[in-house]
């Protein structure tokens, strides 16, 4: 079976990126992902290539419109008699001609909620506008929903009924942990004598991560040992730097730019944070629990996230007062924690990408 999927930007690897690309990866060799992708380049070419997947290039809507629309009537029309599934994963409606095009073309078309929220660059009144009576006509449409929980389900159907929940699942081996890991990075990065907060994500808008110097400034005066890791790269980056320079924790607070071995790095945390203003569901809080730790996450995220009981929910409207609280209280539990306790809970569960991946596949093939 080919499906062909929207929802792939070539130019960046973000969670839709993540998650298409690594569940297709476990899906059987007869499930062929292949992806239309807007622009003239796609940095995820040598992992489609490697699963056997094409890539179709077509204008970017944002840049021509009237020409992505042209592309669009082309390709599907061109391409009917090779495919019976178009797949489109979004963050929002705010554009949803390829799927009514897919639809006059008489393809079985497959919606995915990706996203709980608008996110800050789209959230124009305009912007929202169009997204309630693009929801309003989808409702209509004839369609399989998909969703990642329950606030993606609510933001784009509304209507709970007749949709069908795809967990964004994980290879649970990468993150079991690894006391031997743990001690190497501890060693690499000269923090093997400290209590390590920890942070994986990009330094935007949404993931709130200036929210972190307020957190660790409470933290530190009852953990004098502490530091924090912070991974990933975003347009926040100087501004969060600047924030911990003025505090006086350029030494404390790390800021590690993009990693590859995040799996190994959270081996070295002592704990998780996430004080996000919205997500859909997150991998990195998925990937913390499955290395064992206990994880503190901005109550903006979705409750499904929680399948260890080792997850606190905590308002950000604060000045940070109630995370150290939850901490300073949590931190006889963190210091004694048994990381390989919740291992096999997660490994029986939906959130192990080879039992999802087949059942997403299943549902792709209209089989439940």
């Amino acid at each position: 079976m080919r499906v062909l999927v929207y929802g792939l930007v070539g130019t960046n690897r973000g969670g839709i990126e993540t998650f298409l690309l690594k569940m297709n990866k476990y899906m059987s060799s007869d499930t062929i992902f292949d992806y239309v992708v807007e622009g003239d380049k796609c940095i995820h070419e040598n992992e489609i290539n490697a699963k056997g997947g094409k890539i179709y290039f077509i204008h970017n809507r944002h840049q021509s419109p009237f020409k992505n629309i042209k592309d669009n009537k082309l390709l599907l029309k061109r391409l009917r008699k090779e495919y019976d599934v178009v797949y489109f994963n979004l963050s929002s409606l705010s554009w949803i001609k390829p799927i009514k095009i897919a639809i006059k073309e008489k393809y079985k078309v497959y919606i995915h909620s990706h996203n709980a929220e608008f996110i800050k660059a789209n959230g124009s009144l305009l912007y929202r506008l169009i997204n309630k009576y693009n929801k309003a006509k989808l409702a209509k449409l004839p369609v399989e929903r998909l969703t990642c929980s329950q606030p993606a389900t609510e933001f784009m159907f509304g209507d709970s009924s007749n949709v069908e929940m795809v967990y964004n699942a994980i290879n649970v081996e990468d993150f079991k942990f690894n006391k031997e890991k743990r001690n190497s990075i501890k060693k690499e990065l000269q923090i093997e004598n400290s209590f390590v907060l920890g942070f994986v994500g990009r330094l935007q808008y949404q993931k709130n991560p200036l929210f972190l110097v307020d957190i660790f400034e409470k933290v530190r005066p009852f953990i004098p040992n502490a530091k924090m890791l912070i991974v990933g790269e975003g347009d926040m980056r100087n501004e969060l730097q600047n924030k911990i320079n003025e505090r006086g924790f350029t030494n404390e607070m790390l800021l590690l730019g993009n990693r590859t071995d995040v799996k190994d790095l959270l081996n070295a945390f002592d704990l998780f944070v996430l004080p996000s203003y919205h997500e859909g569901l997150p991998y990195v809080a998925v990937e913390a629990q499955t290395s064992g730790l206990m994880c503190f996450l901005s109550d903006r995220i979705t409750r499904e996230v929680d399948i260890t009981n080792n997850v606190r929910f905590l308002s950000i409207d604060t000045d940070a007062s109630n995370w150290k609280e939850a901490i300073e209280k949590q931190l006889n539990v963190i210091q004694n924690n048994d990381r390989d306790s919740v291992f096999e809970t997660i490994k029986n569960s939906n959130f192990n990408i080879k039992n999802e991946a087949k059942r997403l596949e299943r549902l792709l093939g209209n089989e439940k």
